[in-house]
């Protein structure tokens, strides 16, 4: 995938601190160069989890199982998806499949982590890791500008915004698999960790607990893309300014819980 293959937005006229889902209908930039969910180390003397051999996994091979399920996610959605058509057409046998990962859960996190990591070789704002080692003096404006780019990239590159969006409708059931909760929780983390920052620069409220702080943000975030987990032909029969024009009163309410007003300072 070519990072050029999409414009930069042009800002909208909007009030200065909004910050706007973008890739996967998320809230806020909370991707990572990291995102994988780490599993625990051997099972027994001898013995890896799939997750540490797929580090380890030949490039090539794993390019060609990554595309070939990520086409199958995109047909069948998670449901719908076979894994015995993922092999016939990654030409591989079951065993090799299942060496690598752990199920059919823990591939689709692994396509949608692929993905995420597309995203971020394109959008440097979004690499939070890398944003940390030199945080922005401006907390609210980072925020922004690394949302309307993340904007940007979904809108085109609607297959993997729909493979997040996929993944986030189908974690948010009841009984989900527990790799959609673990990965969802890093998610979770990232967010504190991004709010301390803002938090460290005087921009987020402090008078709350940061776990409250977080449930709100991720509490909005899910009540408001509701529309979108539910219908993602949503988002892609709308345009720049019309997915703002959506995301305004969640980005209002949003930074109103979180953020200080200017003049003051919450201890």
């Amino acid at each position: 995938m070519k990072c050029g293959a999409f414009a930069p937005m042009r800002k909208p006229a909007v009030k200065k601190g909004y910050l706007t889902p973008g890739f996967g209908a998320s809230i806020m930039p909370l991707t990572t160069g990291q995102t994988g969910c780490q599993t625990t180390g051997p099972t027994q003397e001898g013995s890896q989890m799939p997750s540490a051999r797929y580090k380890r996994m030949d490039p090539e091979v794993q390019r060609r199982i990554l595309d070939t399920a990520r086409a199958e996610f995109l047909q069948h959605g998670y449901e719908g998806a076979s894994i015995n058509r993922i092999i016939q057409a990654a030409g591989i046998n079951k065993g090799s499949l299942y060496y690598y990962f752990e199920d059919k859960a823990d591939l689709f996190v692994r396509v949608v982590q692929d993905a995420q990591d597309e995203m971020i070789r394109c959008v440097a704002a979004l690499d939070l890791d890398e944003v940390l080692k030199d945080p922005p003096r401006d907390f609210w404006g980072y925020l922004e500008n690394a949302s309307l780019q993340k904007i940007a990239f979904a809108i085109h590159h609607p297959d993997l915004t729909r493979l997040s969006s996929d993944f986030l409708l189908q974690a948010s059931k009841p009984g989900a698999p527990a790799r959609f909760t673990a990965f969802m929780r890093q998610a979770r983390d990232l967010l504190g960790t991004l709010l301390k920052m803002g938090q460290d620069q005087g921009a987020v409220r402090t008078d709350l607990p940061l776990e409250m702080l977080i449930d709100l943000g991720m509490a909005v975030s899910a009540i408001m893309n509701r529309p979108i987990l539910e219908d993602i032909s949503f988002l892609e029969g709308l345009g720049p300014e019309d997915i703002h024009g959506y995301a305004a009163p969640q980005l209002d309410m949003m930074r109103r819980m979180l953020h200080v007003p200017k003049g003051e300072a919450l201890q």
